[in-house]
C-alpha cells in the first residue's frame, strides 16, 4: 500500500519528494494570518500522514522574504526525512588521480597544453598505487511517514592485483613491483612494462610489445602498433593500425584519411579525430572535433568543447557535444544506448548453444528407447547407456552455464546503457538521433543545450 504524497485545499498544496525525505509547500494567490495558515499545513500533513516535525522556522523566514505575505511560496522544504547513511561499494583509494581526463595548465599563463595530461600513470618499483577499501554498509534513516529508509547494500571489491602488483594484505596497500605504466582493464590492476621510441616510421618499423608504448612524436601512415598495455603518443597519428589493451592516448591527434583504425580496451582520447574508425571497450573523448569518423564505443563518447560532424557515432553509454553537424547539413547519424558488441556476443554464444543442445537431444533420442526396456539389457549395453547419461548431463550443465552467461551479460550490457544525446550549443539540420533502435531526423537548426531523450510510451525521441 502506498502512501498519497499530495495534498491541496485552499491553494494550499503540500506534496512529498519522490525520495520521501522532504515534505514540500506551495501556496498560490492566498494571504491569510500565519496562525491560520499553520493550522491548515498541520492538517495537509496530518492527512498525508506526515510525521516529521513542522519546520515553522523556514516558513516565517519566507514569509519574510516575501515582505510579510505568504502568496506565491513554491517548493518550500516544510518537514524533511533522516536522511540514511548510504553504503561505500569497495573500490580502490588512489594515491593521486591517474585516470584524469583533464590536460595540463601551465600555471605561468593558464594556457592548456594539449600535449600533456594532468598526470601520469608511470610509477617506479616500489611506490604505492593506492589501497583496497573494503564495502561499508551504511545506516538506516527515516522517510517524512516515519518509515525507515534503508541503505542499499555494498558491493564487493571487484578489484584484484595482476602482473607486476603487490597487494599487501594487511594494509590492503597496492605497491608496484617494477618502473612501468599503471594499467586497470576489466577490475585487474597491472604495471606495464614500458617501451619508449621517438617515432613510429621506417627507422622503427611496426610496433609489437606485451606492454605499454610511449611514442614522444608522432605515428605514421600505414605503420602499426600493437600493445597488450596503453599506447601514448606526444604527436599525431596518421592513417595508422593501432590496437592496445588499455587506453590510446594522443596528445595531439589523429588524422586516418579512411585508412586508419583505433581498437582500444580502454579509452580512446585526443584533440581531434579526423576520418577513422574508433573501435573502444569504454570512451571516446576529444577537445576539438569528431569529422567523418565511425566509432563503436561501449562507454560515452565526449566532444563537450567542439563539434561532431559526419560518419556515425555508437555509444552505449550515450553522446555529448557542444555542436553536432554542421552549416552544410552534413549526414550525421548519432546513436545512444546501442551495444555495437552485444549482437556479435549473443550471436556466437546462441550458435554453441545451438550445437550442444542438438547434441543432447541425439544422445537423448538414443538413450530414451533403450531406458525403457532397461531390465533387459546385457551389462555391456547397459555400461554404454550410464556412460551416455553422463555425457547428456554435461551437455546440460553446459547449456545451463552458457543461458546464464547470456542472460548476465544482456544485463550487464542493459546497465551500461546511457539513453540520451546532450547537445551543448548547436543541433544542425542533416543531423540523424537514434536511441535504441528509435530515430529521429533534424530537419532544422536547434540551439541548445538541449537532451534528447526517448519517450517509451509514444516511442518518438523528444527534447
Amino acid at each position: 500500500m502506498h502512501e498519497e504524497t499530495t495534498k491541496t485545499s485552499d491553494n494550499i498544496i503540500v506534496s512529498v519528494s519522490e525520495d520521501r525525505m522532504s515534505a514540500l509547500l506551495d501556496v498560490n494567490a492566498i494571504d491569510t494570518d500565519e496562525e491560520m495558515l499553520v493550522a491548515k499545513i498541520q492538517d495537509r500533513m496530518s492527512e498525508l500522514k506526515i510525521t516529521a516535525p513542522f519546520d515553522r522556522k523556514a516558513l516565517q523566514e519566507k514569509i519574510s522574504e516575501n515582505g510579510g505575505t505568504s502568496e506565491k511560496i513554491s517548493g518550500l522544504i516544510i518537514a524533511r526525512g533522516n536522511p540514511l547513511t548510504p553504503s561505500v561499494d569497495g573500490h580502490i583509494k588512489w594515491v593521486r588521480d591517474f585516470f584524469s581526463k583533464d590536460w595540463l595548465v601551465v600555471n605561468a599563463t593558464g594556457r592548456v597544453d594539449y600535449r600533456e595530461r594532468s598526470t601520469s600513470r608511470v610509477l617506479k618499483s616500489g611506490d604505492l598505487a593506492g589501497n583496497m577499501v573494503s564495502p561499508k554498509s551504511g545506516s538506516e534513516g527515516q522517510d517524512v511517514f516515519g518509515k525507515p529508509a534503508i541503505p542499499a547494500k555494498p558491493k564487493p571489491n571487484p578489484y584484484r592485483c595482476g602482473k607486476n602488483v603487490r597487494l599487501d594484505e594487511e594494509t590492503g596497500s597496492i605497491y608496484a613491483t617494477m618502473d612501468g605504466m599503471l594499467r586497470v582493464t576489466n577490475n585487474t590492476v597491472e604495471i606495464d612494462e614500458v617501451y619508449e621510441l621517438d617515432e613510429v616510421g621506417l627507422e622503427s618499423g611496426n610496433v609489437h610489445f606485451t606492454g605499454a608504448v610511449v611514442v614522444r612524436n608522432d605515428v605514421g601512415d600505414l605503420f602499426t602498433i600493437q600493445a597488450e598495455g596503453t599506447v601514448d603518443v606526444g604527436g599525431t597519428i596518421g592513417a595508422a593500425q593501432i590496437e592496445a589493451g588499455g587506453d590510446v592516448i594522443v596528445r595531439r591527434g589523429i588524422s586516418g584519411a579512411g585508412k586508419g583504425k583505433v581498437v582500444s580496451k580502454g579509452t580512446v582520447s585526443a584533440a581531434y579525430i579526423l576520418n577513422t574508425d574508433i573501435e573502444a571497450e569504454e570512451n571516446v573523448e576529444a577537445h576539438k572535433e569528431i569529422t567523418q569518423c565511425n566509432v563503436r564505443c561501449r562507454g560515452s563518447v565526449n566532444v563537450g568543447g567542439g563539434r561532431i560532424v559526419g560518419g556515425e557515432i555508437v555509444a552505449q553509454g550515450g553522446i555529448e557535444v557542444s555542436q553536432a553537424g554542421s552549416e552544410g547539413n552534413v549526414k550525421t547519424l548519432l546513436v545512444a544506448g546501442e551495444d555495437y558488441k552485444l549482437p556479435d556476443i549473443l550471436k556466437s554464444k546462441r550458435a554453441e548453444l545451438g550445437k550442444l543442445r542438438g547434441a543432447s537431444k541425439k544422445i537423448h533420442d538414443n538413450i530414451d528407447p533403450m531406458m525403457e526396456k532397461i531390465r533387459l539389457l546385457s551389462a555391456k549395453q547397459r555400461e554404454a547407456v550410464t556412460e551416455l547419461m553422463a555425457r547428456a548431463s554435461e551437455m546440460d550443465m553446459k547449456i545451463d552455464a552458457i543461458d546464464k552467461e547470456i542472460e548476465g551479460v544482456t544485463g550487464e550490457s542493459q546497465k551500461r546503457a546511457g539513453n540520451r544525446i546532450r547537445i551543448l550549443r548547436l543541433l544542425n539540420p542533416g543531423v540523424t538521433l537514434r536511441i535504441l533502435g528509435v530515430s529521429r531526423h533534424i530537419t532544422k537548426e536547434y540551439k541548445g543545450p538541449l537532451t534528447a531523450k526517448l519517450d517509451v510510451e509514444k516511442n518518438i525521441i523528444t527534447f
